[in-house]
């Protein structure tokens, strides 16, 4: 952001996430105000063995440093391709919250 990276900004930036997103936040797991974490399940229309569908559990964790006016942008999921995903709709976020 031309601005910078501001405490304001990482509240638009959690804001896009957890109302956004849907993710759930991981209160109390981000020991400082430049960092976001999140949770939440994919639910996929795809089934599994048993004819159920298939749900993927997706982490994210959002972290700024302003200094470098940069962030880092973390996910976990079981699926590669869901990981990516997820991160590329943080990556979007961020840059709408700017």
């Amino acid at each position: 952001a031309a601005s910078g990276i501001d405490e304001a900004y990482m509240d638009r930036v959690a804001n896009l996430i957890v109302d956004g997103l849907k993710f759930g936040q991981c209160d109390g797991v981000d020991p400082t105000p430049w960092t976001v974490s999140g949770a939440a399940t994919f639910r996929t229309g795809a089934k599994d063995a048993n004819g159920n569908n298939i749900n993927v559990g997706c982490l994210v964790r959002v972290e700024a440093n302003p200094k470098a006016n940069a962030f880092r942008v973390t996910t976990r999921t079981l699926h590669p391709l869901c990981s990516k995903a997820v991160k590329n709709v943080a990556l979007v976020s961020i840059k709408l919250a700017a």
